[in-house]
């Protein structure tokens, strides 16, 4: 069995999954009049040539550190 690689967040290398972290939750913009939030478990990766702790994969529907989306953002 093949194990899944992602890009290190660090360095870039593909690297194996370590695990999938804690379940973290973004606002989104509202659909209709019904609040939305996205909930996910981002990928940690384990890489060999960084050599320090499991890093998370950046998502891309939002920024470093932010538990807003990028669209809820903009619009705010």
């Amino acid at each position: 069995m093949t194990q899944s690689k992602f890009e290190c967040p660090a360095c870039g290398h593909p690297a194996p999954v370590y695990d999938h972290g804690r379940k973290r939750i973004w606002r989104h913009l509202h659909f209709f009049q019904y609040e939305a939030y996205l909930h996910a478990r981002l990928p940690r990766t384990d890489c060999s040539k960084c050599n320090g702790p499991p890093k998370t994969k950046k998502p891309n529907w939002a920024s470093e550190r932010s538990c807003f989306s990028v669209y809820f953002e903009v619009f705010v």
